[in-house]
């Protein structure tokens, strides 16, 4: 368990895991205050959502996420928010001349509400960035987890909102609440546990190697390298917050010619 391998559980990458996590978080948050019209603001909703990550996909700098966090935001609520109010005042048979008067109000609201989700979807975009440059199971891995604990919080705070609208909202609309709250609470301690499990095991397996219980690797020290030998080693099980140690080399044995007896590949560089 643990081994570097390359052949994945699926075909999805890390990046597709923050798109999930965004879009699992988008239907309860939108939908605890639309609740009336969450048919409508939902669907519109997602479908900002997506874009707003693909558009995300390249950034790696902290400072450019947060500020496209919020001007990415701020846009997408702007555009959600004009096109529901027009779509909700025209199918209620308002006029043209309401919507054009009310739409510096709506885009307003679309605004705040934009940068407030663009805020709420920083740290998935975050840990996002994070994984880039690491093997495609640990960038998943990283994200699951990643995602998974920021999504179960958000989804504990949302729990707790019900209580807020008890003399607002019928029962049915209150049971509605809480059970998209309650689903995603689901889903995000299930993508937890599907990124923990392999993480643990990928942590422990190095620590195997070093013990020599696993045949045909080993852990050797950066000195035992020359200069430049490691070039472009890829990193195995690199943390997110960096350790104090010296990095260790993950070395692939294997059986060569009689006359020159076992041959050493180093594969990973491991931090």
């Amino acid at each position: 368990m643990g081994a570097p391998t390359e052949k994945l559980k699926s075909s999805m990458s890390g990046q597709h895991v923050t798109l999930a996590s965004l879009l699992i978080l988008s239907i309860p948050l939108t939908f605890c205050w639309s609740t009336v019209i969450a048919i409508l603001v939902v669907p519109v909703t997602l479908a900002g959502t997506a874009v707003f990550w693909y558009a995300s996909r390249r950034i790696v700098e902290v400072r450019r996420l947060v500020w496209y966090s919020i001007v990415g935001g701020a846009a997408g609520g702007a555009i959600d928010a004009t096109l529901c109010y027009t779509f909700v005042t025209i199918a209620s048979h308002g006029s043209l001349v309401r919507v054009a008067i009310a739409f510096p109000s709506a885009l307003l609201v679309g605004v705040l509400f934009g940068v407030g989700y663009g805020l709420a979807f920083l740290p998935p975009l975050l840990v996002q960035a994070s994984s880039r440059g690491l093997r495609r199971s640990e960038a998943i891995d990283r994200c699951l987890i990643g995602c998974g604990v920021w999504g179960w919080l958000i989804a504990q705070l949302g729990l707790q909102l019900p209580a807020a609208y008890q003399s607002r909202l019928s029962l049915e609309l209150l049971t509605l609440v809480q059970g998209t709250w309650s689903a995603a609470a689901l889903l995000y301690s299930f993508m937890l546990f599907l990124g923990v499990v392999p993480y643990v095991g990928r942590w422990w397996w190095p620590e195997r190697v070093a013990r020599g219980k696993v045949s045909g690797w080993r852990l050797s020290n950066l000195d035992e390298y020359g200069p430049g030998t490691l070039d472009g080693l890829p990193p195995f099980g690199k943390p997110l917050i960096p350790r104090s140690r010296s990095a260790r080399v993950l070395v692939k044995l294997r059986a060569g010619h009689s006359y020159r007896g076992e041959l050493s590949e180093p594969r990973y560089l491991v931090p």
